[in-house]
């Protein structure tokens, strides 16, 4: 089984682990002079090749908070198209919280962004964490393989990057 753990939005932070290493990054599905609808195709079209890759996935996503009155954000509808694309392709897919994700991290539900990178670069330093997505993804990893029963693989085979994804880079579904 491969779990996948994804921070939803524009900026995307993903963790990924094997029954052997964990790998975290950030994808962007923004480029310059698309349009909005390009994002979700190029999030599409990378779940896709995540799935080629690895084909027994398990999905586990940062739950997006909506607020009264505002308008449904990227990671209402990021959320939206993995969940038909989990259903569509027959993967399990559930969803946590902020606040769990935030409590697992430091103990609180209130913890700052800064506070979560620091103690991501500090656990688990041999993924060479960036930014908030992928701090956020790689404790939602965490917390995941907890709930599974999985833990020590996170903290004992932390490393080597994902192979840039072809969508990403180039804008075109493989």
């Amino acid at each position: 089984m491969t779990l996948l753990a994804l921070d939803l939005g524009t900026k995307c932070g993903w963790a990924l682990s094997t029954n052997i290493q964990v790998q975290s990054g950030t994808e962007d599905f923004a480029k310059k002079g698309d349009s909005e609808g390009m994002r979700y195709v190029r999030f599409e079209g990378w779940l896709n090749w995540l799935t080629r890759s690895w084909p027994n996935l398990l999905v586990q996503y940062e739950r997006p908070i909506r607020f009264p009155g505002r308008p449904v954000g990227y990671g209402e509808k990021f959320s939206a198209i993995l969940m038909k694309w989990c259903a569509e392709n027959k993967v399990e897919c559930g969803a946590i919280s902020p606040t769990e994700i935030k409590k697992h991290a430091c103990g609180s539900g209130r913890c700052k962004k800064t506070e979560m990178i620091g103690l991501a670069q500090a656990r688990w330093p041999a993924l060479n964490i960036k930014d908030d997505n992928e701090a956020d993804a790689v404790w939602l990893l965490s917390l995941a393989m907890q709930n599974l029963g999985l833990l020590p693989v996170l903290d004992g085979y932390c490393g080597n990057k994902l192979e840039k994804s072809p969508i990403t880079e180039t804008g075109n579904r493989a």
